[in-house]
């Protein structure tokens, strides 16, 4: 009797975005409570996520945190410092901070996690990282 192994592997094929496909999502980004600090595993996700930005340059990307706190500014500091942390780290891997707009104290999702996806919208006239939003300021 002989045993057969199969290997699924992942592919992340690109899309080449147009205008009607660039909706798809890249995926979530969980942090520690009151934290913008990327883990390890944070970061594997983001260097798969980069490839995906990088084979389909037509999209922008939409970076989506959750937990509206009005009134809360450590709470409104740490989503902006959340989405910051994503840019800078998509900037380090090369890709333009220009192609990312930012929503930030949505409802409707986990406080800890900011989710990704391909977008044609810009959803904030600066692009981040957002200099007047980081701490210290």
């Amino acid at each position: 009797m002989h045993r057969i192994k199969i290997i699924l592997l992942l592919c992340l094929a690109p899309c080449f975005c147009s205008a009607q496909n660039c909706e798809s999502s890249l995926g979530a980004i969980t942090f520690n409570d009151y934290s913008s600090r990327l883990t390890k595993e944070a970061k594997l996700v983001l260097r798969d996520i980069s490839k995906q930005i990088r084979n389909n340059p037509n999209c922008n990307v939409s970076i989506r945190s959750y937990c509206l706190s009005c009134g809360n500014e450590q709470i409104n500091k740490c989503n902006w410092d959340r989405v910051n942390a994503l840019v800078t780290y998509f900037k380090k891997e090369g890709i333009p901070v220009d192609r990312f707009s930012s929503q930030t104290g949505l409802d409707g999702g986990d406080c800890n996690t900011i989710d990704l996806s391909f977008s044609t919208d810009t959803l904030t006239t600066t692009p981040p990282p957002h200099p007047n939003l980081r701490r210290g300021n």
